[in-house]
C-alpha cells in the first residue's frame, strides 16, 4: 500500500487529514503481513527451484510445492486487508462511542433521583453508538417524567384547596346549639352516651 492510498483511506474514514503517525501505523499494519508472507514465499520458491533441479534426490518436492500454492491462494489482496482493518476500526469506534454516550445518559438522569438498578436499566436501553439519537431519547424521557410529576403535584394541590373542613365544623356546632333548648332529659342522656363530644359542647353552650 502506498502512502497516498493510506492517506486517502484514513481521510475518508476519519473525516479529516490523518497525522503522520496514523499513516505510518496503517502502512505498518498492512505491509507487515505482506512482508512476512513474501519472505515465506521467497524461501519456499528457492526450495522449489532447488528441488526441481534435484528432484530425483528429494521425495518431498510435491509437499513443498503444495505449501507454496496454498500460501499464494490464501494470501489476501491489498483491498481485502484494507476492508478488514476498516471493519475492526469501525467496531472499536462504535464500542468507545457507546461507552461515552452511556456516561452522558447517566449524567442527565442523575437529577431524577432514581435507584441504581433502575438507572442502569435506563442507561442500557437509551444509549446507542449515535450521540444525537441517544440525547434525543434521554431528553424526551426526562421531559415526559417531569411533565407527569408537575401535573400530579398541581392536581394534588388543587384537590387540597377544594377541601374546607372548618365550615362543616361550624355548621355542626350551630346545628347542635340550636337544638339544645329542644332536647328532653332522656334525649340529653342518649346524646351523652352516643355522642359525648357533642354533649360536652352542648353543655358549654347551655
Amino acid at each position: 500500500m502506498t502512502r497516498e492510498k493510506a492517506t486517502e483511506y484514513l481521510k475518508g474514514m476519519l473525516g479529516q487529514e490523518p497525522t503522520k503517525e496514523q499513516i505510518d501505523d496503517l502502512l505498518k499494519n498492512v505491509n507487515k503481513e505482506d512482508q512476512e508472507q513474501q519472505k515465506q514465499i521467497e524461501d519456499l520458491t528457492k526450495q522449489v527451484e532447488t528441488l526441481t533441479n534435484e528432484k530425483a534426490k528429494y521425495g518431498d518436492y510435491d509437499d513443498i510445492k503444495k505449501q507454496l500454492d496454498d500460501i499464494n491462494k490464501a494470501k489476501m489482496t491489498e483491498q481485502e486487508k484494507i476492508d478488514e482493518l476498516k471493519k475492526k476500526t469501525e467496531e472499536n469506534y462504535k464500542k468507545s462511542q457507546l461507552t461515552v454516550n452511556k456516561a452522558l445518559v447517566r449524567e442527565k438522569l442523575s437529577n431524577l433521583n432514581l435507584d441504581s438498578k433502575k438507572l442502569d436499566e435506563l442507561v442500557d436501553s437509551m444509549a446507542t453508538d449515535d450521540e444525537k439519537t441517544t440525547l434525543n431519547r434521554t431528553d424526551l424521557y426526562i421531559e415526559t417524567i417531569t411533565s407527569i410529576k408537575e401535573s400530579t403535584i398541581k392536581e394534588t394541590k388543587d384537590d387540597l384547596l377544594k377541601v374546607d373542613v372548618q365550615p362543616n365544623i361550624k355548621d355542626s356546632v350551630t346545628e347542635v346549639t340550636k337544638k339544645m333548648g329542644d332536647l328532653s332529659y332522656n334525649e340529653k342522656l342518649e346524646l351523652k352516651r352516643n355522642k359525648p363530644q357533642e354533649y360536652e359542647l352542648l353543655k358549654k353552650q347551655d
